[in-house]
C-alpha cells in the first residue's frame, strides 16, 4: 500500500512538470518569432541581417525545435523543485539542507551559464566564423548565407556544452559527498 502512495505522488509530480512544459511550449511557439530575434542578437551584431531556410519544412521545424528546447530550459528550475518535493519526505534534516543548497547552486550556475553563453561565447563564435568571409576580387567573394536551423543547432549545442561545464562543481560536490572522489586528490592534481 505504501508503494502506491509514492507512485501516485510521482505521477502527480510528472503530470505537473508535463503541464508546465506544454503550457510553456505553446506560449513560446506563439512568440517564436520574437524568440528567434532574441537568439539571433549575437549574429545580428556581427553584420548578418537575415537567416535563410532551404527546405520546405525547415522554418516550421526550426520554430518547433526552438520552442521545445526553450520550454525545457525554462522548466529546469520547476523540474528540480518537483524532484525535491518528491524526495523531501525521505530525507533527514541535514540532507534536506544539503539538497536545497545544491539545487540553488544548480539553478545559479545554470543561469550563469546561459548568460555567459549568450553574451560572451556566441558573439565571439560568430565573429570567428564570419572572419572567413572575404572578397577576393571585384565581385567574387565568400559570404555567409546562414541557415536558421543550423544557427539554432549551433546555439543549442554551445549552450548545452557550456552549461555542462558550469555544472561540474556540482558534480564534484556530489561525488565527494558520496566519497567517490576526495578533495585532496583534486587539490594534488
Amino acid at each position: 500500500m505504501l508503494i502506491e502512495v509514492y507512485i501516485r505522488e510521482l505521477r502527480y509530480r510528472i503530470f505537473y512538470v508535463l503541464i508546465s512544459f506544454l503550457f510553456s511550449f505553446f506560449i513560446l511557439y506563439l512568440y517564436c518569432d520574437n524568440l528567434i530575434l532574441v537568439l539571433c542578437k549575437p549574429l545580428i551584431s556581427n553584420e548578418i541581417k537575415r537567416l535563410i531556410f532551404t527546405d520546405l519544412m525547415e522554418g516550421f521545424i526550426s520554430h518547433i525545435r526552438l520552442s521545445i528546447l526553450t520550454a525545457i530550459l525554462i522548466n529546469v528550475p520547476f523540474l528540480l523543485s518537483q524532484i525535491f518535493i518528491f524526495i523531501r519526505p525521505g530525507l533527514f534534516k541535514y540532507e534536506k539542507k544539503f539538497v536545497v543548497k545544491l539545487f540553488i547552486w544548480i539553478v545559479v550556475l545554470f543561469i550563469t551559464g546561459l548568460y555567459v553563453n549568450y553574451n560572451f561565447l556566441l558573439p565571439n563564435i560568430w565573429k570567428f566564423f564570419l572572419s572567413f568571409q572575404n572578397d577576393f576580387y571585384f565581385d567574387f567573394g565568400i559570404n555567409l548565407e546562414a541557415k536558421l536551423l543550423d544557427y539554432i543547432n549551433i546555439s543549442i549545442r554551445t549552450l548545452l556544452i557550456i552549461n555542462t561545464c558550469f555544472q561540474l562543481p556540482v558534480f564534484i560536490v556530489i561525488l565527494s559527498k558520496f566519497r567517490l572522489i576526495r578533495l585532496t586528490t583534486l587539490f594534488k592534481n
